[in-house]
């Protein structure tokens, strides 16, 4: 869902910026949560977005490196009127992605994101005067926090750990890496290294 390609020919600033003009004027006032991954092309995005974003008249929340399901998660119970995901997933490292997400942290379904593109192709944005933007906030740190207290009430913690589960891991640029180490200690999962299991044995 949403928009993708590739960076600098396909996914420009420009594209970026209408994109999320188009999101602010089909969302409506409110806060949006702009989450991202680590590829060298999503700070870029993240910035033409929230520009155009505030310029729609929205509040934005920077919630930086954010995974899929922190975003599906965060946006409901943080009150958000939307959030737009900048991710590549799994596609080449030139490739990148703006992921729109309703108020309930869905995607989009097929008969709304035809009704955004329709608002991104006609250029029919809503803009506010200097009076009625509304200065970027970062996402505070306890409502990801937040979140690790909900995995850990809804799964079960104590038999996860007690299958001393060993995870080989190895992996890439992603907005998984950034989590990766605190889920696994949530879980009791110990983390071993790609290089450190070249030999056949995982310790």
């Amino acid at each position: 869902s949403g928009m993708r390609g590739v960076v600098g020919t396909g996914l420009t600033p420009g594209a970026a910026s209408d994109f999320a003009s188009a999101f602010a004027t089909f969302a409506g006032e409110g806060a949006v949560l702009v989450g991202s991954d680590p590829r060298t092309s999503s700070a870029m995005l993240k910035s033409a977005v929230s520009a155009a974003l505030a310029g729609g008249g929205c509040e934005v929340v920077d919630g930086g490196i954010l995974t899929a399901g922190l975003m599906h998660r965060l946006i409901p119970a943080g009150g958000y009127s939307g959030g737009i995901l900048i991710t590549g997933g799994h596609q080449a490292a030139g490739m990148n992605a703006l992921i729109p997400l309703a108020a309930d942290g869905s995607y989009f379904d097929h008969l709304r994101q035809r009704e955004l593109f329709d608002v991104y192709h006609e250029r029919r944005f809503r803009y506010v005067p200097a009076s009625a933007i509304k200065p970027a906030a970062p996402l505070a740190p306890a409502a990801v926090d937040a979140y690790w207290e909900f995995l850990a009430a809804n799964l079960n913690v104590e038999a996860i750990a007690a299958a001393d589960l060993r995870v080989v891991c190895d992996f890439c640029n992603g907005s998984g890496a950034a989590y990766a180490t605190r889920f696994a200690e949530l879980l009791g999962i110990r983390l071993v290294a790609v290089n450190d299991s070249v030999s056949g044995v995982i310790p």
